[in-house]
């Protein structure tokens, strides 16, 4: 990425090259003196999240690039992140560091490069809605420490637990002579502070550029205690080998030389459609969970591992679980059994929802959201199209049919929630359409429809709840003792 290339700024992504030119040569403007001192700017950072894009957004990463590309670095490292292991967690630890070393920044950008041909409606997949003005040279350090509780009952504990060792105020240590003073990133615990990281499942996940080989030796693996002392010791390795980590942006309405040839032509809004992209982030996640839970579940079905019931039936069993142990015996006695029977033959669990397809309706002018005239006078092409509302009536059947019905419609789900992306690049307005149907519906109401899993109990024999061992020694004595070895 050069200065002056031209950027989408929602989707990330990078346009044509010498969008904006300058009078002055490219060497003469990118030249720094790195004999000059670093005089940095560093921001530590430790938290408690409870959703995936916290991590994005502390990351610089916008939504829409996460869903269109689902990536999680804007330089196409993917896998950095778990996102199945981060929703799972009952805690999950952010912390970050932040190094600028020094901002390049390019104010002799000023000549807009029109391109003959380039028509206003296909201006932004030609030129972005910005261009690179400048750079930030430093490093970034991100990690992310997910806890999964191993026994449930401990799950509240862990969590508390951590609130606590993570968000009180620590004193500040002493400063001995000729020792620098020690930035306050809330990772002062000894290792019986975090011996909650040893007894549970603790998944680590740490991405950074800038700061050279030196965060910990190569053999050693990424601990709590390998990640805190690389934090700490980053901003010092990144004095060393700082990278350019993020863009400066600029507008094209900044520049005299773009209204010269492009003075009637409005930008699209995209700061209108980045709140609306979090929300779609949020669901395409959530359905990227369930899609792996639903295969997850398959296996464990047709391997005879686990039975399936209806979502009906588990709700049902959840609510007797809940009931107190007096009201749940009169229950049991009052209760015919044949409303059990009516609830597990009922026609609910029969059927599978309606299929749902996009289908294209008028668009809304800029100016008069209601303006009929303007409706007719937008081709199909130059307008956005809405989508069926997604209605589930009837849960899923408990059967492997059900789950792959189910796990159609979220992959329908998650196609749809990646057009609605690409329709945002191009009409960005319509995040502002109160009456627009979202191309999701919840998950956690979609969940509500999916059948439940249930573990199989083998009956295990006698000989079966022995050991290896004493298997062995019941089979010799009952061969007296006479075995080949």
């Amino acid at each position: 990425m050069q200065l002056g290339t031209g950027f989408n700024s929602f989707t990330q992504q990078i346009c044509i090259n010498d969008a904006v030119t300058s009078v002055k040569e490219k060497e003469a403007r990118q030249k720094v003196d790195k004999n000059l001192p670093v005089a940095q700017d560093v921001v530590y950072k430790t938290s408690i999240i409870d959703k995936v894009t916290d991590v994005t957004n502390e990351m610089n990463i916008n939504a829409a690039f996460a869903i269109k590309y689902d990536a999680f670095d804007a330089k196409g490292k993917v896998g950095f992140l778990n996102t199945s292991k981060v929703k799972e967690a009952d805690v999950t630890f952010l912390i970050s560091v932040k190094v600028v070393n020094q901002v390049i920044y390019d104010h002799s950008l000023i000549h807009f490069n029109p391109i003959d041909g380039v028509e206003p409606k296909n201006f932004t997949e030609v030129y972005g809605d910005s261009f690179v003005s400048g750079y930030q040279e430093g490093g970034t350090f991100t990690a992310v420490i997910s806890v999964k509780a191993r026994n449930e009952s401990k799950a509240r504990q862990i969590r508390a637990e951590a609130m606590v060792k993570f968000t009180q105020e620590k004193e500040p240590k002493q400063k001995k002579d000729g020792e620098q003073n020690q930035m306050g990133l809330g990772l002062d615990f000894s290792k019986e502070d975090m011996s909650f990281l040893d007894e549970n499942e603790t998944t680590i996940s740490v991405s950074y550029t800038g700061g050279g080989q030196q965060l910990k030796r190569p053999a050693e693996d990424w601990t709590f205690e390998t990640m805190r002392n690389a934090a700490l010791r980053f901003p010092t390795l990144v004095a060393e080998t700082p990278m350019r980590t993020h863009a400066i942006l600029t507008k094209y309405t900044a520049l005299r030389s773009y209204h010269a040839h492009f003075s009637g032509l409005k930008m699209p809004a995209f700061e209108m459609a980045g709140v609306y992209s979090t929300v779609l982030q949020e669901a395409y996640l959530d359905f990227k969970t369930i899609a792996k839970n639903l295969q997850v579940l398959a296996y464990d079905v047709s391997a005879g591992q686990t039975k399936l019931i209806s979502a009906s039936e588990a709700r049902r069993k959840i609510e007797q679980a809940n009931k107190p142990s007096a009201t749940a015996e009169g229950d049991g006695v009052n209760t015919p059994s044949s409303s059990v029977e009516t609830t597990n033959s009922s026609n609910t669990v029969s059927a599978a929802p309606e299929t749902c397809q996009p289908v294209e309706c008028t668009s809304h002018s800029n100016d008069d959201t209601n303006s009929k005239n303007t409706k007719k006078q937008h081709s199909v092409e130059e307008r956005p199209y809405t989508w069926k509302p997604i209605q589930l009536t009837k849960e899923y059947p408990p059967t492997l049919q059900g789950l792959e019905d189910a796990r159609s419609m979220v992959r329908t789900i998650l196609i749809r929630i990646v057009q609605e992306i690409n329709i945002l690049s191009k009409f960005p307005d319509a995040a502002m359409d109160e009456e627009r149907v979202q191309p999701h519906i919840s998950p956690f109401l979609f969940k509500e429809f999916l059948p439940v899993g249930e573990p199989i109990k083998k009956e295990t024999s006698d000989e079966n709840d022995l050991d290896p061992v004493e298997r062995q020694m019941a089979a010799l004595k009952a061969s007296g003792g006479r075995q080949g070895f």
